[in-house]
Formats: C-alpha cells, structure tokens, sequence
C-alpha cells in the first residue's frame, strides 16, 4: 500500500517515543478505510517483543493480543474518537473563566446551540453567537497601553471609550507646500 515518508516517520517516532526498549522491526500499512467523511490509515507494526496495530489520524496504537483483526481495531478506534470528541468538557477553569465573563458567558451559549442544533439556522446561529464572543473578547482585552504614542502614520485613539475619540498624532503625507509643482505650456 502506497505511503509517504512522513506518515511513515510519524508512527515510527510514536513508537520509538513509547517502546524505547522495543524497536521497531516491519512496518508496514495495511489498509485505508473510509468511515463517513473520514479516512483512517491502519498499520501493522511488529517490534522485536510485540506486534500492534497503528490507526491514525489521532494515531493510537492497539495490541494484536487484544485486537485480532484490523476491522475489529478500526471499529474500536473510530467508536472511541467519536466518544472521546463528543465530550462536553469545559476547558477553562472558573478562575479563568472569571477574567472574561462576557466572552465566556457568549462562548458556553453557543456551545449548547451546537449541542442541539438540528437545521442549517441553527448551526448559521451558532456561527452568529461565536462571532459576537470574538468581537467581545476583543473589547475585553482591549487595551490603550498596546498602542504606541507615536507611531508614524498611524492614529491612536485618545481614550478607550470608543471610535469616535481618535486622533492623528502625526502626518504621513508630505504637506501641499513641500510639493514641486510643474507645469507645460
């Protein structure tokens, strides 16, 4: 079966990381299977001590002790990735969550909406709740000192109260004076 050399060093690496005392002996991938929209590489890989299957992407090694076939070690894999994605865990802790209380408040709205969105409106409202959460998290680590006083060019806001306190602290265009103006007759 066709392979490149990086996913070849890929499962290789994974395995010297795990095995130091078990190296790699034959390598080889047996299959490419398609489930849904997903593809999955499985390889058959025998140490000097034990032989494994390898399943990626999320590459997770299974021992052919335990998983006799490469369809049975696929059906496990993909069941337990589609478990292990589906977890609704919280990423943050409350301390975290704390410092940012309108964007976390937006963020876990549009978590549940996912949860139970069913229509195409209803994923197009979770995409509406996500932008809100960005451009509020934007507003709350918004901060005048980021800016520099003097930027060439560049305007920098006089409060951060709003757009409409901005002002130019210096000019980028030459004057009209400082213009050579020629002219044909």
């Amino acid at each position: 079966m066709k392979t490149t050399k990086s996913e070849r060093d890929e499962v290789l690496a994974y395995f010297e990381h795990q095995f130091e005392d078990d190296p790699v002996a034959h390598l080889e991938k047996v299959a490419v299977e398609r489930v849904g929209p997903n593809v999955f590489d499985i390889w058959d890989v025998h140490c000097a001590k034990s032989r494994w299957w390898a399943v990626a992407p999320a590459l997770n090694i299974y021992s052919q002790d335990d998983f006799k076939s490469r369809d049975v070690v696929l059906t496990f894999h993909v069941g337990m990735m589609a478990r292990i994605f589906s977890r609704d865990e919280i990423p943050l802790t409350e301390t975290g969550a704390s410092l940012l209380p309108n964007t976390w408040r937006l963020w876990q709205q549009a978590v549940e909406g996912m949860s139970t969105s069913q229509e195409a409106e209803d994923f197009q409202a979770v995409g509406v709740r996500l932008r809100e959460c960005m451009v509020t998290f934007a507003s709350e680590i918004a901060d005048i000192d980021l800016v520099p006083a003097r930027a060439e060019g560049r305007r920098r806001p006089t409060s951060s109260v709003g757009a409409s306190s901005w002002s130019i602290t210096s000019r980028a265009v030459p004057r009209a004076s400082s213009c050579v103006r020629t002219s044909r007759s």
